[in-house]
């Protein structure tokens, strides 16, 4: 195998890794908890609340995250399918508004796992 397909399987299982991590993340953090809809204009999301870490992880509705995922597979993984994070954090920010947290900031977001993305807030 030449220099660059060498770079590219290393590329490839690094992002693999990574989503592992993600994955991983998720099930130690968000175990147990129960998601809650929230309706935007846009799409519904799923938001995991846990409030004694002030973390957040909010993920596409079920339909939409199959969606995101049968284009990534028609495409071979070559589309881009993950939403902005812009749109998540809204959905966070409505969560956290509707729950008499307005006065709660979002102070990161960093995506996951292919559509799930953290944010972490202070109040």
């Amino acid at each position: 195998m030449h220099c660059g397909g060498t770079r590219l399987m290393a590329g490839l299982l690094a992002l693999t890794l990574a989503g592992c991590g993600g994955m991983q993340h998720a099930m130690e953090h968000y175990s147990g908890i129960t998601p809650v809809e929230v309706a935007m204009a846009d799409d519904s999301y799923r938001v995991f609340d846990k409030p004694s870490d002030n973390r957040i992880m909010v993920t596409s509705s079920l339909g939409s995250a199959a969606n995101q995922g049968a284009l990534k597979g028609l495409t071979l993984g070559i589309a881009d399918t993950t939403p902005p994070m812009m749109r998540f954090r809204a959905a966070a920010e409505h969560y956290l508004k509707d729950r008499g947290r307005a006065s709660c900031r979002i102070t990161s977001g960093v995506l996951l796992v292919q559509p799930q993305y953290e944010f972490r807030y202070a109040c």
